[in-house]
């Protein structure tokens, strides 16, 4: 896991020191360049696989091709086996030189061949072309920003800004992250600076900068196979998943938070490991928001090498800290515990497994269940609206741009049920969750694998007949009977609990130092917003009204972004 930054068009050795320099965190263990002409690529390097040997960027054989590379590429035994059958001559042992040569076979097709998670630039000195490329459901970021004097790209927007002196506020961006709490690809907070979109590839050859997709989820293929032979397939391929995320050079722990989802992934890894696995879990001093009794039941189960971490009101001066640091913002507030327990692990080890698309997948949230059994009575744009319709009143600008990303995504022809998860997968997912969980990790230098996102479980997953995946209301039915004789009968029996912060107290308390946020001297300067509105519907939180506390929350992580991208 790396961060990764460069150019097309433009050689600057300074510039690109100073781009690499904003992404150390992402990669503390090496620093790597390549510059030429109209070209220059550079590396932070987190050294997970071939720690010695794995030196970026990475030639082939004539040095006429070049790559940087953050993520993994859990197939690269089998590509280099069928690689070397064909004459090709591997100088490391790492999996990044596995993409220097694919592409010597396939080109931009090599991105097919791959099964990972993976955002890369690849330069090819003989065509004169640049290649970046972000894998298929985003759980890497790649950011770029085109310029008369060229093209860059970076793995977090903050590398880019030592571009730009003086960014602009893109207001479509903004708008989204009023609606959704984040902001879908291809946009951005900023004009000019783009998401590449998961399963995307750019390719820059002479004056051309071309856009192209390579994956799509598509439309639902539901079989009509049976339940049985759904949980086989299903207890298959994330077996295989999990087993080849714990490729690696050192031991690979676990976030463990008791649930389904983490509990299946720690009993796998269990299955599979030598040596007791090193989970983490973390709770709140809160009874009503810690859910450390139901890891450690599964620790204790499953024999793990098992650490606790305590999140007490005082740590909500970690939300200003945290917040400050997010070029493209999120207002997720599971980003502290999640940076907090994503601190200790990395004490222990570079790499952990996380649980996080699995809901999205098979059916795991009370929306789903609700549209399932809908029985057709909305339209499909309406059903999906409901869910994300937020206070305008404070805004003084448009924010309908979500009505427009909703239809492109719906299809009248699809249930419900099948628009409202493919709009998660392609949206919540990649911007909200994973992202989320991309600068929690490595902020700490700490790489989270996702076995549930495993592309070829993805794709299974929308063959699966909805009624397989939430049978008689139970959610997530599926993958309970996959995993039926792996876990403890209290976890498969447990209802689903949301992973949840306490917000309110953190912004409620008279001595939290998120109070003195909420006046109208600090949003004063965001011009769209109505301070006045936003202050007196903070009054009436302090005093026992939470009708518009998410709305508070997520001017509140504005304001801090604001402030420091844009103020500071």
């Amino acid at each position: 896991m790396c961060g990764i930054a460069g150019g097309y068009n433009v050689s600057d050795k300074q510039l690109l020191d100073d781009m690499t320099g904003r992404l150390e965190h992402r990669g503390p263990d090496d620093t790597g360049y390549y510059v030429s002409d109209n070209v220059m690529l550079g590396i932070r390097r987190l050294s997970v696989i071939d720690v010695a040997g794995g030196h970026q960027p990475i030639f082939n054989e004539d040095r006429s091709v070049c790559v940087v590379f953050n993520g993994e590429i859990y197939n690269y035994r089998e590509l280099r086996e069928r690689l070397e059958r064909r004459g090709h001559t591997f100088r490391s042992e790492s999996d990044t030189e596995v993409l220097v040569h694919l592409y010597e076979e396939h080109g931009r097709d090599l991105v097919t061949h791959l099964n990972g998670m993976f955002a890369f630039a690849i330069w090819d000195q003989r065509s004169d072309r640049l290649l970046l490329a972000r894998d298929r459901l985003g759980i890497k970021p790649l950011y770029f920003m085109e310029r008369a004097d060229g093209l860059y790209f970076a793995s977090e927007i903050d590398s880019l800004l030592e571009v730009t002196a003086e960014p602009s506020l893109s207001s479509t961006g903004v708008g989204y992250f009023w609606h959704l709490d984040y902001i879908p690809a291809p946009y951005t907070p900023f004009e000019r600076i783009s998401k590449l979109e998961p399963g995307s590839l750019l390719v820059c050859e002479g004056d051309s900068v071309t856009s192209t997709s390579y994956w799509e989820l598509g439309a639902p293929r539901v079989t009509d196979r049976s339940e049985r032979d759904c949980v086989r397939r299903v207890r298959g391929l994330l077996e295989d998943a999990v087993k080849k995320r714990m490729v690696a050079d050192m031991p690979v722990g676990a976030f463990l938070s008791g649930g389904l989802d983490s509990s299946t992934i720690v009993g796998l890894m269990s299955r599979h490991s030598d040596r007791p696995v090193q989970t983490y879990s973390i709770g709140f001093e809160a009874a009503e928001f810690d859910e450390r009794g139901h890891a450690r039941t599964v620790a204790d189960y499953f024999g793990t090498d098992h650490t606790e971490y305590q999140v007490d009101l005082s740590d909500a001066s970690l939300v200003e800290e945290k917040f400050a640091t997010m070029g493209d913002p999120v207002a997720d507030p599971a980003i502290i515990p999640t940076s907090l327990i994503a601190e200790r692990a990395s004490q222990d080890s570079k790499v952990v497994t996380i649980g996080s698309g699995a809901d999205e997948l098979f059916g795991g949230y009370d929306s789903y269940r609700r549209e399932l059994y809908a029985a057709g009575s909305e339209r499909p744009t309406e059903a999906m609206l409901k869910y994300r319709e937020p206070d305008q009143e404070h805004l003084n600008m448009e924010t309908r741009a979500v009505d427009s990303l909703v239809e492109g995504t719906t299809k009248e022809s699809w249930s419900n049920f099948h628009n409202i998860t493919q709009f998660d997968i392609e949206y919540w997912l990649p911007d909200r969750l994973l992202q989320k969980d991309d600068r929690a990790t490595m902020s700490h230098s700490l790489e989270a694998r996702v076995p549930f996102l495993d592309h070829r479980l993805v794709e299974e997953s929308r063959r699966i007949p909805p009624e397989y995946l939430i049978k008689d209301g139970n959610k997530k039915h599926i993958l309970k009977q996959a995993f039926r004789q792996l876990l403890p009968d209290e976890i498969l029996e447990r209802k689903k609990s949301t992973f949840s912060v306490p917000i309110g107290n953190w912004m409620a308390a008279p001595d939290s130092p998120l109070a003195g946020r909420f006046t109208e001297e600090r949003f004063a300067p965001i011009e769209f917003v109505d301070e006045s509105w936003i202050v007196n519907r903070y009054r009436e939180f302090c005093n026992g009204d939470d009708s518009h506390k998410l709305t508070l929350w997520r001017a509140l992580v504005f304001q801090i972004w604001y402030e420091e991208y844009l103020m500071s």
